[in-house]
């Protein structure tokens, strides 16, 4: 609920970490003497996070403005 003018935020997480995707393997293909083999079991991993913000303006009646900015990414290993 607004009068004339407003502010919003929002964030949205799946709250999960995927970890490194980037190192060096060994010729069974672990990664930095670990025994996960990320690229070669068929599974995947995602993790993703949004964050925006921005400025609502109440022009006339049902007539609103929305002033957005945000940022997000998605990571898949």
């Amino acid at each position: 609920m607004i009068r004339r003018h407003g502010f919003f935020l929002h964030a949205s997480s799946d709250f999960k970490n995927i970890g490194k995707t980037e190192g060096n393997c060994d010729k069974d293909g672990n990664i930095d003497q670990a025994n996960d083999k990320p690229y070669y079991t068929g599974k995947t991993r995602h993790s993703n996070y949004t964050l925006t913000v921005g400025a609502i303006h109440h022009i006339y009646k049902s007539l609103r403005i929305f002033e957005v900015i945000g940022y997000g990414r998605s990571a898949t290993a």
